[in-house]
C-alpha cells in the first residue's frame, strides 16, 4: 500500500538554511532532499518533521509562487 510522505523540513546545522517540503505524492524529487546545503555547501543537512507553522508557510509560498 502506497502512502504519501509527511511534510518535512531539510535544515542545515551550520548556517540555519531550511526548506520545507510538502510532497504531493509518495514520490520525492532529488531536489527535495539535498545532501549538501545550497547556501554554505555544508554536508550537515538533516531531515526533520515539519512543524504546523512551517507547513502553513510552505503552502502559502506554493500558492503565490
Amino acid at each position: 500500500m502506497v502512502r504519501p510522505v509527511r511534510p518535512f523540513t531539510m535544515r542545515c546545522k551550520d548556517c540555519g538554511w531550511s526548506q520545507t517540503v510538502i510532497p504531493l505524492s509518495d514520490v520525492l524529487r532529488f531536489e527535495d532532499c539535498p545532501e549538501v546545503c545550497p547556501r554554505c555547501k555544508s554536508r550537515d543537512v538533516n531531515m526533520e518533521q515539519a512543524t504546523a507553522l512551517e507547513v502553513a508557510v510552505a503552502k502559502v509560498k506554493r500558492l503565490f509562487g
